[in-house]
């Protein structure tokens, strides 16, 4: 008997293991396949989140590095700078001890004048 042009195959007993031995080897073949594509899956999900902690510590090294630049120039004005302070504080302990001493001179002077 001949349907739609194709031939009817008689299956024996032989050939019917043999086809479920194949379909057995294709499912476990299918089953070690699904395992290792979840095993990818779980991996890839594991390196997307270490990309992202990577990321957010290369974000906070950034802020770091830019704060340290900013703290480093502010440090280096302040200590590139002529001290100004410091000069005054002489200039005005000169002053003092010029004008104490001058006082001095007038005391010493005016007291062996009344002698």
């Amino acid at each position: 008997m001949n349907h739609f042009g194709l031939p009817v195959t008689q299956f024996n007993s032989s050939s019917k293991q043999q086809i479920d031995d194949h379909i057995m080897r294709t499912q476990l073949e299918l089953d070690q396949v699904m395992r290792i594509m979840r095993s990818n899956i779980e991996k890839l999900a594991q390196r997307g989140d270490k990309l992202d902690e990577l990321t957010l510590r290369a974000d906070a090294l950034h802020e770091s590095t830019n704060q340290f630049g900013t703290t480093s120039h502010t440090i280096v004005r302040h200590y590139r700078r002529p001290p100004y302070l410091f000069y005054a504080s002489i200039i005005l302990s000169v002053f003092t001890l010029l004008v104490s001493a001058y006082y001095l001179y007038l005391c010493l002077t005016a007291k062996q004048g009344m002698e």
